[in-house]
């Protein structure tokens, strides 16, 4: 490529223009040059710039937005539901999932710039739950709650919602974001897991009862039949005028006893 520039340029009189090469440097390394050269009265002036910091700096770009094409597409593609604001409440990004959710449970659906107190109160829906929660984070609290959300005239599901402050690369902190799970079925099937838990343990408890007092009255039978048998006894010899028997009879009962 270096061959053909100074063709252009010392035999076919053409001029060249940001043309870039890489020389190797006494100490092993390379660096990239950027030339000009202009051919005039049979010979080229060249001149050349270090470009080395700006491929540097180029590259570093482009590393990082990849990256963060990576992270944009992995947010966007996840179920979870991401919101983001500034210090004024504003929405400052969201993510396909949360978007579609909160028109879903609000009726309206959120954009960037959009004020979070304004579109709630255009839903409709009670605002100072929600807001209270984003005032921690904004005042620097980062932390985990579950709650039920949205308006009650279109739809109120509960989620898992953990707040983290956001900072800039300075660490200023320029607002506040959520990332967000329905757990609603999660909590139905637990409350249903849990029900038949304690009507399990309740009929646990029945049958051990069930158990005691069948043992108890099993065992009160046994004295009581002895008393009786002794009384019908006692009766019999009654009857037949026969009393010096008795004594033994009743000491019987009141060993039952």
């Amino acid at each position: 490529a270096s061959e053909r520039a100074w063709v252009d340029a010392s035999q076919r009189g053409l001029p060249v223009l940001r043309f870039e090469n890489r020389y190797r440097t006494k100490a092993g390394g390379w660096r990239w040059l950027s030339w000009v050269a202009v051919p005039e009265g049979g010979l080229v002036y060249c001149i050349t710039r270090d470009i080395q910091d700006e491929k540097d700096h180029a590259a570093a770009l482009a590393e990082r937005t990849a990256e963060r094409d990576v992270l944009a597409t992995i947010v966007q593609t996840t179920d979870a539901f991401i919101q983001v604001l500034d210090r004024d409440y504003r929405f400052l990004a969201t993510n396909q999932a949360n978007a579609d959710e909160f028109e879903r449970v609000y009726g309206v659906r959120p954009a960037l710039g959009d004020s979070l107190p304004a579109l709630l109160a255009r839903a409709g829906a009670d605002a100072q739950e929600a807001l209270a929660l984003w005032q921690r984070a904004m005042a620097g609290e980062s932390f985990t709650v579950q709650g039920r959300f949205g308006n009650p005239a279109i739809a109120v599901r509960q989620y898992e919602l953990k707040f983290e402050v956001l900072r800039a690369a300075d660490g200023t902190q320029i607002g506040a974001f959520a990332t967000g799970t329905d757990i609603t079925e999660r909590l139905r099937q637990q409350a249903a897991i849990e029900e038949a838990q304690d009507a399990l343990r309740q009929a646990q408890k029945m049958e051990a009862v069930g158990q005691l007092t069948g043992g108890v009255a099993h065992d009160f039978n046994n004295l009581l039949a002895a008393m009786s048998g002794s009384l019908q006894v006692m009766k019999i010899q009654m009857a037949k005028g026969k009393a010096d028997c008795l004594p033994r009879y009743i000491e019987m009962c009141e060993r039952s006893v």
